[in-house]
C-alpha cells in the first residue's frame, strides 16, 4: 500500500467520527422524558474485524428513525502468529440498514474497510504482504439492551482494490464488537385530570 493511503483513511475516519459524536448531546424537552425505550441515536464500540479497522474503536450515528446508520472506526491490523504478515494502522467506514425490533435487529452493511492481505507478485518491485482496502458487503446481528449495552457481529465478503496485486481478490470478512448506545429521549407528558368535588347541599 502506498504511504498516502493510510493517511487518507485516517483523516477521513477522524472527520467522520467527529461529526457523529457532535450529535451525541441529549436533547432537551419539556415534560417527562425517557430514553430507556427510545430508538437508538448514537453509539460507540470497540471490536475486532474489518468494520472495526482491525483491533479498533468507532462511532455510529442512526438516521431515518434508526433504520439506517453511518459508522466510522480506526484501529490496528496486527501481525499473524508467524510475525511475517503485514500490519499497521487502519480505518473503516460504511452504512448499515436495519430490520427488526428495538433490541434485536438484523442488518445489511456496505463498507469501505481493510479487506485482507495480498502478497506482492513477482516483478512488482515490492516484497511481502500488504494490507488491501476495498468495498464489502456483510450481513449481521445487532443487539441494544435497555441500559445501552450493545453487541454486534457480522460476516460477509470484501473485494480488495488497493495494494501491489493488481489482479485484486475477494476476501471473507467478519467483525465482532461491544459498545454502548444512547437512545433518543421520548417525550411523555403527564396529564392529570382533576375531577371537581361534589358538595352536599
Amino acid at each position: 500500500m502506498e504511504p498516502s493511503e493510510p493517511q487518507m483513511w485516517k483523516l477521513w475516519a477522524t472527520v467522520a467520527m467527529a461529526l457523529m459524536l457532535s450529535g451525541a448531546a441529549p436533547a432537551r424537552a419539556d415534560g417527562v422524558t425517557s430514553s430507556e425505550d427510545g430508538s437508538p441515536r448514537v453509539g460507540m464500540f470497540v471490536g475486532y474485524g474489518g468494520s472495526a479497522g482491525g483491533f479498533g474503536a468507532g462511532a455510529e450515528v442512526y438516521l431515518a428513525h434508526s433504520r439506517v446508520s453511518l459508522f466510522a472506526a480506526m484501529g490496528f491490523v496486527p501481525r499473524t502468529h508467524d510475525g511475517r504478515s503485514a500490519s499497521g494502522e487502519a480505518a473503516a467506514g460504511g452504512l448499515r440498514v436495519f430490520a427488526g425490533g428495538r433490541r434485536h435487529r438484523a442488518f445489511a452493511e456496505v463498507s469501505l474497510a481493510p479487506a485482507g492481505r495480498d502478497v506482492a507478485p513477482q516483478g512488482s518491485g515490492l516484497q511481502g504482504e500488504h494490507i488491501t482496502y476495498g468495498p464489502g458487503l456483510s450481513l449481521g446481528y445487532h443487539f441494544v439492551g435497555s441500559g445501552g449495552f450493545t453487541f454486534m457481529v457480522s460476516g460477509g465478503v470484501a473485494y480488495g482494490m488497493t495494494g501491489p496485486d493488481r489482479l485484486h481478490h475477494g476476501h471473507a470478512v467478519s467483525t465482532a464488537a461491544l459498545g454502548y448506545t444512547w437512545r433518543r429521549q421520548e417525550r411523555r407528558v403527564d396529564v392529570t385530570t382533576r375531577v371537581p368535588r361534589r358538595t352536599l347541599p
